[in-house]
Order: C-alpha cells, then structure tokens, then sequence
C-alpha cells in the first residue's frame, strides 16, 4: 500500500476488506486475510461475485487491488511465479455504465414547454417559475451537447 498516492490507500484498504470479506464469508479483514494464498479459482469466484453485486468500473477497481496484493506477495516470495500469473489472467468484468435518466418522447417535451409557455402572469407575461424551467432545461440541454451554460433572457 505505500506504493500507493495516499488519497488511494483508503479506497484500495475498502476495495481489499470487500474483496477479503466475500472470499472468507466474512471471517477475515483485508489485513488478516492469506493473499498469498489465493489461486486462479478464487479470482474467478471473486470475479463472479464482484461482476454481480458491483458496476464494471467497481468491480475492475477492486480486482486491481487484490492484483497489486498479490503482486506484492509474489515480489516478497509468498506467492511462486506460476500460481501468481495464473491468478493475474482473470479477466476484467465487462459492461457498460448506462446514462443517468431516461429518454423524453417528443410528446413530453411538447408538453413541458406548452406548460412553461401558459404559465403567465395577468399581464400575460412569462412568470419566474416558468422562465426558471426553460432556463433550467437550456443549461441541461447546453451541458449534454458540450456548449456553455447559456445567459438568461430577460
């Protein structure tokens, strides 16, 4: 771990302790914990349960970890060549991370904006919750295709 920038150590300790814990059943920590021990068998069970419970991205990031662990095993002589090697050929979890929300059909958004546009005073102009929604939906809009937050009209 003092290899490690040490605003990674604590997400690599959290990352090692979940990985300790499904691997043990909760009997061990990431500091009691055999990693020298581990063969290719429990990376691919580890694998599968990380995959299950965790996104892609997740489950990559504590497999790295327990990697590194038995890197540093194999570099002070607890772990032989083979055993580690085999062990490192885990595959990554595959997937894709889907946008957050969802798609708008062209009849809602007709309807949003219909109901920002009625939304008027007496004098028949645009009230503040209604020009507050359009804005809102530009600077959303503007972000999702990469431009600037626009300025509000008055």
């Amino acid at each position: 771990m003092l290899r490690l920038a040490p605003s990674s150590r604590s997400v690599m300790r959290g990352a090692l302790q979940i990985a300790a814990e499904l691997l043990t059943g909760g009997q061990c920590t990431w500091e009691t914990m055999p990693w020298s021990a581990l063969r290719i068998q429990h990376m691919d069970a580890l694998r599968s349960e990380l995959a299950d419970r965790y996104a892609a991205a997740t489950a990559n990031r504590m497999l790295a970890a327990v990697r590194g662990t038995m890197r540093a095993a194999w570099e002070l002589g607890q772990l032989d060549t083979d055993s580690y090697q085999r062990a490192l050929s885990t595959r990554s979890v595959r997937g894709e991370t889907l946008p957050r929300g969802r798609a708008i059909s062209q009849g809602e958004l007709r309807a949003l904006f219909g109901a920002c546009l009625r939304d008027r005073d007496k004098q028949g102009n645009l009230t503040m919750r209604g020009r507050a929604t359009l804005h809102s939906w530009r600077c959303c809009m503007a972000q999702a295709c990469g431009g600037r937050r626009p300025r509000p009209s008055m």
